[in-house]
Parts: structure tokens; sequence; C-alpha cells
């Protein structure tokens, strides 16, 4: 951004630009997204866009660091639940709530600009997971750690690009409501998916020496 807002109008309007940047990324790709679709479902003048963001990358940037910062706030504050739950938990409700953002995270764009933000917020998202797999497999040789974090979040990241994709073609109420609740399914299988995994990583390290 190129300057924080400091009034609640400013904030207010930075917030609406993001949302309407989040929802237009529901159904396009960043290639296709400019400042002017932004400023029309946000209700802003372009010139206001252009206030707080220098393109529409920067837009595309912003939101993707305000998941990073929110959905790590939640990563540090599970150390106690089960490690799969302590994973999943946060991406499928927080990453369920942002589908645009999500779908730029999981589904790397051509843009250069737009992939090395997305690699770098994967990158600090992995490094959460790395930390809880640690704390919840402290057995685990480093690189089965590291090796460990990429699968599973590859796998949890597919599942939910996968669920988004039935949003993206719904265009009333209802279809929507049905596109959520199979989304919901098709991420929930996530679950069994990373237990299995990660019981039999265990067990293959259970009688390593402390």
């Amino acid at each position: 951004m190129r300057h924080q807002p400091r009034q609640e109008r400013a904030r207010q309007r930075v917030d609406a630009i993001l949302q309407a940047a989040e929802y237009l990324l529901l159904r396009a790709d960043t290639s296709d997204l400019n400042t002017n679709m932004i400023a029309e479902l946000a209700q802003v003048p372009v010139g206001s866009v252009y206030q707080y963001f220098s393109d529409k990358d920067q837009v595309v940037i912003a939101l993707l660091e305000r998941f990073r910062d929110d959905i790590v706030r939640h990563y540090q504050q599970q150390g106690t639940m089960p490690l799969v739950d302590a994973l999943v938990t946060p991406m499928f409700t927080y990453g369920g709530q942002h589908f645009g953002t999500s779908r730029v995270l999981m589904t790397p764009p051509a843009n250069p600009v737009v992939l090395e933000a997305v690699q770098r917020v994967r990158g600090d998202i992995q490094q959460e997971w790395a930390a809880l797999i640690r704390l919840h497999l402290p057995r685990l040789p480093e690189d089965q750690v590291l090796l460990a974090a990429d699968i599973s979040l590859t796998a949890a990241s597919s599942l939910i690009v996968h669920g988004s994709r039935a949003k993206q073609t719904a265009s009333s109420e209802a279809e929507m409501a049905l596109a959520e609740s199979t989304a919901t399914r098709i991420i929930k299988q996530v679950y069994p998916l990373l237990n299995g995994y990660f019981a039999q990583i265990s067990a293959q390290h259970q009688s390593s020496p402390e």
C-alpha cells in the first residue's frame, strides 16, 4: 500500500476496495482484474484505488498479506489442539471465507510480481505448519518436518481450491448456498487424509531415540 489509512472513513474505503477485489478474484484471474472493475464494485472513485494502491497488483498483494497476517495469528493460538485440527481449522475457517484470495494463493499466477508475493506468503504459512508439526511430532527429523509441511499444505490447499470451484459459477443465492455446502463437504475430506498421513510418518519414527 502507498500509505496506511488513518481515519475510520479511509479504513472503510480501503476495506471496501479489498472486499471488492476478493469477490472479483473468486471468478476472475489476476490477469483479468483491473482497477476500474474494483472501483465500480467497491462503489468508490477509481482515484481512491490509486490513492492507496499503485496498481491492481498491489491490491492483490495487500489481500495476500492480510490473509497471511490473519491466518498466522490463528496458527499461533492452535498449539493445544490435535495436529490436523491445528493445521486445517484456521485454513478451513478463514481461508474458506476468503476463497478469492485462497484461489490466488493456491493457484500461482503468471504475473511475476504477484507470483513473488504468493511464494512469500505461502512460505510464511508453511513455516507455521512446520512449527506445529515440530510441536506435535518432536521425534521427526527436521528434513521430514519440512517435507511433511510442504506435502500436507499442498494437499489441504488443493482440496480448498477444488471446493471453491463450485462457488465460481454460482449465479444466485440458492446456487451459492449449494456451492458452499459442496465446498465444505469437499474440504472436510482433508481431515482423514492428513490424519492418515501423519499417523504413518509418526509410526515410522516412533522408535527413534529421543
